[in-house]
C-alpha cells in the first residue's frame, strides 16, 4: 500500500511484507524513515491529512499503529480486532479520528487521542 502526503508532494509512504512501513523522498529518491514495529505484514498505510507529522499503518498483526515519521516514534498502537487489520484511513475533518477495517468483518473508529474506539 502506499499514499501521498497532502503537505509535501514529494513525500511517500509505503507498507510492505518484510513488516516495515517506510516514508520516502521521492525527489530524491531516498528513504527518510525506516519504521519497524509491527510483528507482520503491513497492508495499509495513510498519511493524515490533518497533521504533516503523523502516518498510519495497518498489519496482519492485528494492530493499527500511528507513527510520528518525523522522530520514528509509535505514537500509539491500536488493538482490538480479531483479525489482520487491512485497511487505514485518518478522518479529513478530526485530527484525532481515524478507521480500520479487518478481516474479521468489522470497521472501527478509534480517537487516537485516547486510544479508545468510538
Amino acid at each position: 500500500s502506499v499514499d501521498w502526503s497532502s503537505f509535501d508532494d514529494n513525500l511517500l509512504v509505503s507498507g510492505s511484507w518484510d513488516f516495515t512501513v517506510k516514508v520516502w523522498n521521492i525527489r530524491d529518491g531516498i528513504v527518510l524513515q525506516n519504521l519497524s514495529s509491527h510483528q507482520h505484514w503491513c497492508h495499509s498505510v495513510h498519511f493524515s491529512p490533518l497533521d504533516s507529522r503523523l502516518v498510519g499503518s495497518a498489519s496482519t498483526d492485528r494492530t493499527a499503529k500511528v507513527w510520528n515519521f518525523e522522530t520514528g516514534d509509535v505514537v500509539i498502537s491500536l488493538q482490538g480486532h480479531k483479525s489482520y487489520v487491512s485497511s487505514i484511513a485518518f478522518s479529513s475533518f478530526f485530527p484525532s479520528i481515524l478507521g480500520t477495517g479487518s478481516d474479521d468483518t468489522t470497521a472501527k473508529i478509534w480517537d487516537i487521542s485516547q486510544g479508545i474506539t468510538l
